[in-house]
């Protein structure tokens, strides 16, 4: 889908320009990125409590920073949120997704666990969904000491994150080792094959074909086919005993058709779900005029979205 000016909302038309300057899809240009991002590491959110742990990965020497956020004095009988940052498995930290979380804790009593995990650079697929459900784990095996009711374990995420969020989702169904209760995603990255008309030629900003491309290539780089649906949820034929999931998405955005269709899915297996697409934006669009009205728009149907899940949906622990 090509990309006019005309097309885009006027008050999103300047990632046009930025688009360009900032995400050049090359292998130099992303390791150049990650050094800039990587003086966020470790960054306190003020006014909130954070924590740094390391989790060691049972199945390899592998250890999986990770940023645990909440709120001082929270109430302990709260969500348990793992988090996972965008970037197209290949850019970006837990603390560049500060934004997001402090909004989340202003609003809502929980604990965000937001794992450092594995960039497709140095290492591809499995990496990243080991570390995840390594750290959905953790999080099962340490709610007390994190303060949070493991009954009520979320699963959210942004882009590559939105696909973490639901793969990890995926892997827990299959493994019955934990249960999460609801997932929140925001134009998630679900689908390799990169054949829908919203992603084919697609040239708009921030994120388009060809950076799409290029971080898939990266992420399955040691995978052979069959894609395995733990890299691309959108491969997965049986989507029963996935719980919930609400999310937006921007009618502009290459994952458009991909997330579209995959809710549809949802529906048709009558598994709860809410998408809410915002016409004439593209991906990340929120990032670009955090004051416009959908930015606004979209903030407030994640948060309206996470309180109702706070008050709705539970699944207890196998086991427990």
């Amino acid at each position: 889908m090509k990309i006019e000016k005309e097309m885009i909302d006027k008050d999103y038309r300047i990632g046009l320009r930025l688009s360009k300057i900032i995400l050049d899809p090359t292998i130099k240009r992303y390791k150049h990125l990650n050094r800039l991002n990587s003086r966020l590491i470790n960054k306190p959110l003020k006014k909130f409590i954070s924590k740094q742990f390391y989790i060691k990965d049972k199945n390899s020497k592998n250890e999986v920073r990770v940023r645990v956020y909440m709120r001082k004095n929270h109430n302990h009988n709260c969500p348990g949120i793992l988090f996972f940052h965008g970037g197209g498995f290949v850019l970006n930290y837990p603390e560049n997704s500060h934004n997001d979380i402090k909004l989340i804790l202003n609003n809502l009593d929980c604990v965000i666990v937001a794992p450092d995990y594995s960039k497709s650079l140095d290492n591809p697929y499995p990496a990243a969904i080991n570390d995840s459900y390594q750290t959905l784990l953790w999080m099962k095996e340490n709610s007390n000491k994190l303060g949070f009711n493991d009954n009520q374990l979320f699963t959210m995420g942004i882009s590559a994150g939105g696909n973490l969020a639901i793969s990890t989702a995926l892997l827990a169904r299959d493994l019955n080792e934990v249960s999460i209760a609801y997932q929140f995603v925001i134009a998630p990255m679900l689908d390799d094959r990169m054949t829908s008309e919203s992603m084919r030629n697609h040239d708009g900003p921030i994120w388009n074909e060809s950076q799409n491309r290029f971080a898939w290539n990266l992420y399955l780089q040691d995978v052979n086919e069959p894609v395995p649906y733990y890299a691309a949820p959108s491969r997965c034929e049986n989507l029963i005993g996935l719980s919930p999931i609400s999310g937006f998405i921007g009618d502009l955005d290459p994952f458009f058709d991909e997330t579209k269709i995959f809710f549809e899915r949802l529906d048709k297996i009558k598994i709860e779900n809410k998408l809410k697409i915002f016409n004439n934006v593209y991906h990340g669009f929120r990032n670009v005029n955090p004051l416009a009205p959908k930015t606004i728009e979209a903030k407030d149907f994640m948060i309206n979205e996470l309180i109702k899940a706070k008050d709705t949906y539970f699944k207890e622990q196998p086991n427990s």
